[in-house]
């Protein structure tokens, strides 16, 4: 397998049990009982069947970035999840060469994404005024992606003077509508706006301002995901699901 050293691997078993690491060529990989020996990584192929010392089998991998940010990235906040992202991403038709922003870093999930489908032609612009949230952030991004196109700012969005700058925005604070009218003036015509609330009566503030701010509000949803028991002969859902992790709402900028 032709890898690096401090390139990122996972390691999976048919039980659903996951690892994300940061290879090594000098270390053991720990797992559940057992460990596996990094000459043993280097002479195989990804999708190869590894021995652990325990005698389980495993499979080797380079992760998806949703095995990734559910598995790999050190949270010091609560992530968007891979159920939200998804739609996000569509809502606000973030794609090659888009100028993206957002405000509320967390621990880069959401950055990460973006940063990926605007591509090299695009850029994401991210705000976080915890500066120990927003280093943690850059650390789980540059350990996956060898993209460039992220400016990461330690500063609250709403000390920024971006105009006409932004296609598409999204927002993770605690009390979005005190920014609204900084990212109105921030957004070029028609740009889409997303944000995520946990309560329903932070649904209701957030209406109400973004109608005042010239937002045409286009939709609330909540998605929920719920996995199955890899089974045939006894399939049904699995006992614990994620539940309730936030609300979205998305809008428009009209004139």
């Amino acid at each position: 397998m032709d890898i690096n050293d401090n390139e990122i691997l996972e390691v999976v078993n048919k039980k659903g049990f996951k690892k994300i690491f940061q290879f090594d060529n000098k270390q053991t990989i720990q797992l559940q009982g057992g460990h596996i020996c990094p000459e043993d990584v280097l002479n195989s192929e990804e999708g190869s069947t590894l021995t652990a010392s325990d005698g389980l089998k495993y499979y080797i991998f380079r992760p998806s970035i949703h095995d990734y940010i559910m598995y790999g990235i050190k949270r010091h906040t609560q992530i968007v999840y891979p159920k939200e992202a998804g739609y996000i991403v569509l809502k606000l038709d973030v794609r090659s060469g888009k100028v993206v922003g957002e405000a509320g870093t967390g621990s880069g999930s959401l950055t990460l994404i973006f940063s990926e489908l605007v591509s090299e032609k695009g850029k994401v612009v991210t705000f976080e005024k915890n500066l120990d949230f927003l280093n943690n952030a850059k650390k789980n991004i540059e350990k996956f992606s060898k993209l460039q196109n992220i400016i990461f700012i330690n500063e609250d969005f709403g000390n920024s003077n971006y105009k006409n700058f932004f296609d598409a925005f999204f927002m993770d604070l605690k009390e979005p509508w005190f920014y609204f009218e900084k990212v109105y003036i921030a957004f070029k015509n028609g740009g889409n706006f997303g944000l995520i609330v946990p309560t329903t009566n932070q649904i209701n503030q957030s209406i109400n301002e973004l109608e005042a701010s010239n937002f045409l509000v286009d939709e609330i949803v909540e998605i929920f995901h719920r996995k199955y028991k890899i089974n045939p002969n006894r399939l049904r859902p699995e006992d614990i699901m994620t539940g309730h992790t936030g609300y979205l709402i998305f809008a428009r900028k009209i004139k």
